[in-house]
């Protein structure tokens, strides 16, 4: 266990290490192990700090104790008293000595931590031996800084967290983090006051939606000012009302305003009022040369119209090149070189 203690935050991280089946192993075909390590926050509840998939839990791959001191010189180490009891029962059995063992690490003087280990060494002195190789401030409650505000003896948090992503130990690497993940963003994010932020998912494509600032990252939001379906899907979920997120160009009261200055109606020309303005004149019209064109001009790229039919309700047919869609006289047979 280790308690972290950042401007003020009452955060204590705790990772496991010393028991070698402490972590949880994958199941089925994949192998493996998740290394975790987990926090507790200012309610007593799991605050996740980070977690990684290893191939096997040495000090290769582990190194969270190096890791740790190095990101946090001045955290406080603690171990697991739960993991120490594991191993001194090994070789000091009995319940006499288990309770002596839990008695001293949860005294909180250090008058009272010494009278307990004598009570301890008058046991059995072997036992006492043992715990006494080991450094009280890092399993006894009379050792432990104030300056933590932590008395912590087990690492029930970890236990809580392995016991919470079982359900995806069995699948893929990937498919097991992003269970993980959306699991913890989703617990996480259930803790604040104010819910804008989701995370939508149906099954073929995922976006963000961020409902304080009105966009998604399908844009689909931005350029219509109209909620889509991933953002209809967050505000239902929200408990609100769609109509409150849309643009406010929609509204009655927009759609009044736009319409709240009118072109008047006027009476005829005879009753026109005459004004000094000149009068006004009409454009020159530029006729150029030939015959004015009958069609519109198409698109180079626009396909004609391969089952324009004749008056009789019959497709075209040409007579040279006996294809469809053309007569004779619109052949461009000779041309272009094609055959009948």
């Amino acid at each position: 266990m280790i308690r972290l203690n950042d401007k003020g935050s009452r955060v204590i991280l705790q990772t496991e290490m010393e028991d070698e089946n402490a972590q949880p192993k994958f199941k089925r075909i994949f192998g493996g192990q998740i290394l975790s390590a987990i926090a507790r926050d200012a309610n007593n509840n799991i605050f996740p700090v980070a977690f990684a998939v290893v191939e096997q839990e040495n000090k290769d791959s582990l190194g969270l104790i190096p890791a740790i001191e190095m990101l946090f010189p001045i955290c406080e180490h603690r171990y697991c008293v739960k993991h120490i009891y594991n191993n001194f029962k090994v070789d000091h059995k009995g319940l006499e000595l288990k309770d002596a063992l839990w008695r001293c690490a949860g005294v909180t003087t250090v008058r009272e931590f010494e009278r307990r280990m004598q009570e301890m060494k008058d046991l059995d002195v072997k036992a006492w031996e043992y715990l006494a190789d080991i450094n009280p401030a890092q399993w006894s409650k009379s050792h432990f800084s104030s300056r933590v505000l932590c008395d912590c003896l087990a690492n029930n948090l970890s236990e809580s967290f392995n016991a919470m992503i079982l359900e995806a130990r069995d699948k893929p690497i990937l498919a097991m983090l992003e269970w993980i993940r959306v699991r913890l963003m989703t617990k996480q994010y259930k803790k604040m006051r104010g819910s804008f932020m989701y995370e939508v998912d149906n099954g073929h494509e995922r976006h963000v939606v961020d409902l304080a600032k009105k966009v998604c990252s399908c844009r689909i939001w931005d350029l219509t000012g109209l909620p889509y379906k991933h953002e209809i899907s967050a505000i239902v979920k929200n408990l609100e009302k769609v109509e409150d997120y849309v643009h406010p160009c929609y509204l009655k009261e927009t759609f009044a305003e736009t319409y709240k200055e009118i072109i008047q109606p006027m009476p005829g020309q005879s009753e026109w009022v005459k004004t000094n303005q000149p009068a006004p004149i009409a454009p020159h019209v530029y006729k150029p040369p030939g015959r004015p064109p009958k069609q519109r001009k198409r698109d180079p790229e626009e396909p004609r119209n391969p089952y324009r039919v004749s008056r009789m309700n019959k497709t075209i047919k040409c007579g040279k090149c006996k294809k469809e869609g053309h007569n004779a006289r619109g052949c461009k047979t000779g041309i272009t070189g094609e055959t009948p």
